[in-house]
């Protein structure tokens, strides 16, 4: 058997080293610093006031007047609108864990003690009060998850009074589009009603050629 001469030996070495220098790349790091708060602003500022301002400036008080009929009957902003309260109710619930709990009670009563005696009528009322102290901060936690809820759910609520108007508007233009584009087209077939009866005038006359009054 015949033995590889030592320069086949060194290319093949060569050959290895230069394969295993492409596949192997040294690790690289990149700094990125993330940002503090991430926050996106509402459309119109989360205003109901400046999104009906906005749709004004459109100056058709009819588009308008459809928008704020859409939002009074949609079922996505009725629900939009009852999960704020339910967010509302749990909020209050929750910050009414971290003040003192007062209650008051009264009672009355009114009868006779003792045979003989006049009736007479006794009143007794009394305050208690509690106060758990939050040293875990449970209850504040919970308080900061509620008002945080409250804000998430006013943002679906004016996101879809902004979803039912951009809704609204875009069947009202796209209908005024329909509306223009058919006034169009019978401006078209009146005026070529109209040519073809000046055509077949000229064609009796013999101006024009009986095919062109076909």
């Amino acid at each position: 058997m015949k033995l590889p001469s030592a320069r086949s030996l060194i290319a093949t070495a060569a050959v290895l080293a230069l394969s295993a220098c492409s596949s192997w790349m040294p690790p690289t790091q990149v700094s990125a610093e993330a940002a503090p708060q991430w926050h996106t602003p509402l459309p119109h500022q989360g205003s109901t006031e400046k999104l009906t301002e906005w749709w004004q400036q459109q100056g058709d008080p009819l588009l308008v007047e459809l928008i704020a009929a859409a939002q009074a009957v949609s079922p996505s902003v009725s629900a939009s609108l009852a999960r704020v309260e339910t967010a509302r109710a749990q909020q209050a619930a929750a910050f009414g864990a971290l003040v003192p709990n007062l209650g008051a009670q009264l009672v009355a009563n009114r009868g006779v003690s003792q045979p003989g005696l006049p009736v007479t009528n006794s009143q007794q009322g009394g305050l208690q009060a509690a106060w758990e102290i939050d040293l875990v901060g449970a209850n504040r936690a919970v308080n900061s998850a509620a008002r945080a809820n409250v804000e998430g759910s006013q943002a679906q609520w004016h996101d879809a009074r902004v979803s039912v108007a951009a809704e609204v508007a875009n069947l009202y233009y796209g209908q005024a589009h329909c509306l223009q584009q058919l006034a169009l087209t019978q401006r078209d077939a009146t005026s070529r009603q109209e040519t073809a009866r000046l055509t077949e005038i000229s064609a009796k006359a013999g101006f024009v050629a009986p095919s062109m009054a076909a």
